[in-house]
């Protein structure tokens, strides 16, 4: 599919699971946000475990005409995925694909809301 107007995609990657089920809640992240961006492409992408892998998704991406890919972490920590496997994975890609703009997006990390859902799923809990 090529991309119209903003030639912009992006890619939201998980860590990647041999359970298809937890990669189908990626999806659903995907399908969402796709809704929400108005020119951009939408793509999932896996680290280990499921595809696209994320330099295959990247090419995907640029091959299809996106002149910036923005990679963006599905991750709350801030472990060795983020801190080494991403950052050398998006420079890489930008080695095989001068002509695009690659970027890295911080990881999900702390955020207030992320308490509320805790809440959420302890009050299910304390209700059985």
């Amino acid at each position: 599919m090529a991309y119209q107007k903003c030639g912009r995609a992006i890619i939201v990657v998980a860590h990647g699971s041999r359970v298809d089920a937890a990669n189908q809640e990626l999806s659903k992240v995907v399908q969402d946000l796709q809704q929400l961006v108005s020119c951009d492409r939408v793509m999932p992408a896996y680290l280990e475990l499921a595809s696209p892998d994320v330099p295959a998704a990247i090419d995907q991406a640029v091959l299809a005409g996106a002149a910036e890919v923005s990679v963006v972490p599905y991750f709350l920590l801030f472990g060795g995925h983020i801190q080494e496997d991403l950052p050398r994975i998006a420079a890489d890609a930008a080695l095989r694909h001068p002509h695009a703009r690659i970027l890295l997006a911080g990881h999900i990390g702390f955020h207030p809301l992320l308490v509320d859902i805790v809440l959420d799923r302890l009050s299910v809990l304390m209700k059985q």
